[in-house]
């Protein structure tokens, strides 16, 4: 498994990952991404045997004055991440995060965030905390009346 920075001719394959995001319905909200929505990001793409299985892109926030658990309000904002169904459970994510956390040191953040949409909560947790290490901060819940 081979993780890179996104070249520019991996559009094609991001936004078709995105669009199956989108289609699992797994997660509230979730919509296809646009070209637009990857501008200003650094972008990471899992690549097995010249086919790309997996995504993950963020940003520096450099300026959040209201931030109350990260320095002078900087910190790096992991804004997705998707692995195609069949290489889940198999360290893609993982190593798609690992390479986030270092693209954030190495703009010398030292804190990360992200807000994890999805259905199955429990395995959310799974994932960001008890295998990342991740610590819990805030949930956010919605009811139809």
């Amino acid at each position: 498994m081979l993780i890179r920075r996104a070249e520019d001719n991996d559009m094609e394959a991001l936004l078709s990952m995105s669009l199956e995001f989108e289609r699992e319905a797994c997660c509230n909200g979730v919509r296809a991404n646009q070209p637009s929505d990857l501008e200003g990001m650094d972008v990471f793409v899992a690549e097995e045997s010249g086919f790309l299985t997996g995504y993950a892109y963020g940003r520096a926030i450099t300026d959040d004055k209201r931030c109350v658990w990260c320095e002078e309000g900087k910190y790096y904002e992991l804004e997705e991440v998707y692995v195609r169904p069949a290489w889940r459970s198999q360290g893609t994510g993982q190593q798609l995060f690992e390479q986030i956390c270092k693209e954030a040191r190495g703009q010398g953040l030292h804190a990360l965030c992200l807000y994890a949409v999805g259905k199955d909560w429990q395995r959310l947790f799974r994932f960001y905390i008890d295998r990342l290490g991740m610590t819990f901060w805030s949930a956010a819940m919605h009811m139809t009346l």
